[in-house]
């Protein structure tokens, strides 16, 4: 194939990849990305943007057309580009370092970081939503002077015998496998370190700056046709997974092995302006596909980097089974005891002197599933050593537990039917109760979403079953407050007004 068209390979995938995964049986490595070609059911056409180059350490920008020494690391990407559309860059020619398809080099909607050789050729495509693809004009750049000194390689070495303790198959001074499925490779430098994170498949993380922790630890991730990138952890959910805005590594790169075996390369300054320094205790995590939940595939350690002497520090995760427990008491608690004791309260007119029992015992069963779901949870949480009133569930929860504690107290030392405060209590004790029912629905349902952000389980079954018993008791509320609202038979006025005659007459 001419060169003018070889540098178009392989962007297609990328491009086609990014925007809806449209007509993947069409499209390959080997398919020539120009203008005129049909993806998306339309014919491309030609961007009215342009390629724009820097200099990766300067940020000094770099004019297409014109030479830089050779092994510069450049940065390309679409100037002036929307921030809602997807996009790729491709570079083809003296190019080394990133990922390859064939002999190209691309990124997919992040800017392209590569080192200059010779003459290199950069084009870019984008696409504003499902539909037409704009391919912009291509941008050369050319390395001059002597070639720089090889990158040491990461590739694991066929001829090397069975791995000693510590020592390192590949080009680095030291590995310590971090377990079955992820190894870390590094070679400390005066002020840097040289890494490798290998895996088996999927993503990798290695952090540090949290003592042990995964809240709070500023961290490099690898994913899979990615290259790896800082992030800073502020919580346990993905979304809370920010992306540092400098990013600084060097020599990030992403090798897909022929035996699957995934590298993470790169090289990170010890200590950055406004950032931890890398040092120990360290955190990991690995899993499968891209960034998600990781299960038992994590851990902390404290590593020395000059002597790679180690040990693992412990971490507990709380428990799934006692968050299933503390969920499933929560539920009877505040979807069936209580509930059901606000249904007595309202039947009363029909339950008879019965109801105040039904409602009282009802009300205190409510108490007992919740102290006991209490004390369930806080065991969890201090047996993993976490905090325990830190979130917006833990602290709903409380409150709804201190209410619903205040509430039975007062009905148990409420005045007597003639009191004088008798109708205060009655206005205070309902308007209690109701605001403890309406907490408790938001605890639950809190509860049961974070339950799921954290992978303990699934939240729809119960969110179905909260629904499901409310909707039940909400029923019966209806039928006792339609019972109480009509008039009275008149075989039960004749009964009250015999009543009346046989006390008037005694």
């Amino acid at each position: 194939m001419p060169a003018p068209a070889r540098h178009h390979r392989c962007a297609v995938v990328a491009l086609m990849a990014a925007v809806a995964h449209a007509y993947p049986e069409y499209v390959n490595c080997g398919e020539e990305l120009r203008i005129g070609q049909r993806w998306m059911g339309k014919d491309s056409e030609a961007s009215t943007l342009t390629i724009a180059l820097t200099d990766a350490a300067t940020n000094a920008p770099i004019a297409c057309g014109s030479t830089v020494a050779s092994g510069t690391r450049v940065r390309a990407t679409i100037a002036n580009l929307d921030g809602g559309e997807q996009y790729v860059v491709e570079a083809t020619g003296g190019v080394s370092y990133g990922n390859y398809c064939s002999e190209n080099t691309r990124a997919n909607d992040q800017p392209l970081e590569f080192d200059v050789l010779d003459t290199v050729s950069v084009i870019g495509a984008h696409a504003p939503t499902y539909g037409t693809v704009y391919v912009t004009d291509a941008c050369s750049v050319t390395g001059v002077g002597p070639a720089p000194t090889p990158r040491p390689s990461i590739t694991k070495r066929p001829t090397v015998q069975p791995t000693p303790y510590c020592s390192s198959e590949r080009d680095f001074d030291f590995a310590y496998a971090l377990d079955g499925g992820l190894t870390l490779h590094w070679t400390l430098e005066e002020d840097r370190v040289r890494a490798a994170l290998v895996t088996e498949g999927g993503w990798a993380a290695i952090g540090w700056g949290s003592d042990g922790l995964m809240n709070g630890a500023e961290c490099v991730i690898g994913e899979p046709n990615q290259l790896p990138q800082k992030y800073v952890l502020r919580g346990y959910k993905r979304e809370d997974v920010e992306t540092v805005s400098s990013q600084t590594l060097e020599d990030a790169s992403t090798d897909v092995e022929e035996d699957g075996t995934v590298v993470y390369a790169f090289t990170k300054l010890l200590q950055e302006p406004g950032e931890k320094a890398v040092t120990s205790p360290f955190v990991w995590a690995h899993g499968s596909g891209s960034l998600g939940y990781h299960g038992s595939r994590a851990g902390a350690l404290e590593l020395n980097l000059e002597t790679c002497e180690a040990s693992s520090i412990k971490t507990e995760t709380v428990s799934a089974s006692l968050i299933k427990i503390h969920g499933g008491l929560f539920l009877v608690a505040f979807s069936v005891a209580m509930p059901a004791a606000l249904v007595a309260a309202r039947g009363r007119s029909w339950l008879g002197p019965v109801w105040i029992k039904l409602h009282m015992y009802l009300l205190l069963l409510c108490v007992l599933l919740a102290l006991i779901g209490f004390i369930v949870v806080f065991t969890a949480l201090e047996d993993a050593d976490r905090d325990h009133f830190r979130g917006r569930h833990q602290r709903i929860g409380l409150s709804t537990l201190c209410f619903l504690l205040a509430n039975v107290v007062m009905g148990l030392l409420r005045p007597g039917k003639e009191g004088r405060y008798r109708k205060h209590f009655n206005i205070v004790h309902a308007f209690l109760g109701v605001g403890v029912f309406v907490l408790s629905v938001f605890a639950t349902r809190s509860g049961a979403t974070k339950a799921e952000n954290l992978q303990y389980f699934r939240e729809k079954p119960w969110v179905v079953a909260q629904a499901a018993l409310l909707g039940g008791f909400g029923a019966l509320w209806l039928l006792a407050w339609a019972r109480a609202a009509r008039p009275p038979l008149e075989k039960e006025v004749a009964e009250k007004e015999e009543s009346k005659r046989e006390a008037a007459e005694e």
